[in-house]
């Protein structure tokens, strides 16, 4: 009988031993499994869904602990490049803003000084490389002064701003329209073949 006894406490610690193993076993590939899926797919939200007292179960929160910590960073980094594409972006259109600025005016959007002085260079040298003509020629409002004084700077504005309208509706589109400053217009006449296109362009 004690033989017996001995085969059956044998059996059953064998059993016993299988069922832990097995349980240690497909803990450890749930361990391995999640961890190949988190390197290959990057996503660190991703968790170990049982614990345990022992010694796996110490491993499985250590685990998950990194994958806290990763994903925490992650999403640092994250907002970090957001910002820092935002900020690119912003001064990407900073940049275009004060370029453009630079070379137009701010009230009638034409070529302002700067730029009308290298528009003026560039007919220049086109027309002496076409055997063309260039004309250049200087309008001023009369009685803008007057305008201002006594009607007030926003009219003048208006008047600055409907004058370059109709200005550049006379004006082919190879010409250019430039305001100097103030009530003073430039008009570049590009590729003339006669003095004669100057006159007609003008009399309009």
């Amino acid at each position: 009988t004690s033989v017996a006894i001995l085969l059956i406490l044998f059996g059953l610690t064998y059993l016993v031993a299988i069922k832990l193993q097995k349980q240690i076993s497909e803990r450890l590939v749930e361990l391995d499994l999640l961890s190949r899926e988190v390197s290959q797919s990057g996503n660190y939200s991703i968790r170990v869904p049982r614990y345990g007292d022992d010694e796996i179960g110490s491993l499985a929160r250590s685990f998950n602990l990194m994958l806290e910590t990763i994903e925490v960073n992650q999403l640092e980094r994250d907002k970090a490049n957001q910002a820092l594409h935002l900020n690119r972006r912003r001064l990407e259109r900073a940049v275009k803003d004060l370029q453009y600025l630079a070379n137009y005016d701010s009230l009638t959007q034409l070529p302002n000084r700067a730029l009308c002085m290298d528009r003026i260079k560039y007919a220049l040298k086109s027309a002496s490389r076409a055997k063309s003509l260039v004309a250049i020629l200087f309008l001023d409002l009369d009685h803008f002064k007057d305008v201002n004084d006594s009607l007030g700077h926003a009219v003048g504005d208006q008047l600055l701003k409907s004058t370059s309208q109709r200005l550049q509706e006379k004006i082919r589109s190879e010409d250019t329209l430039a305001r100097l400053g103030g009530d003073e217009f430039v008009i570049i006449l590009n590729n003339l073949s006669e003095t004669e296109s100057v006159i007609n362009i003008g009399e309009k």
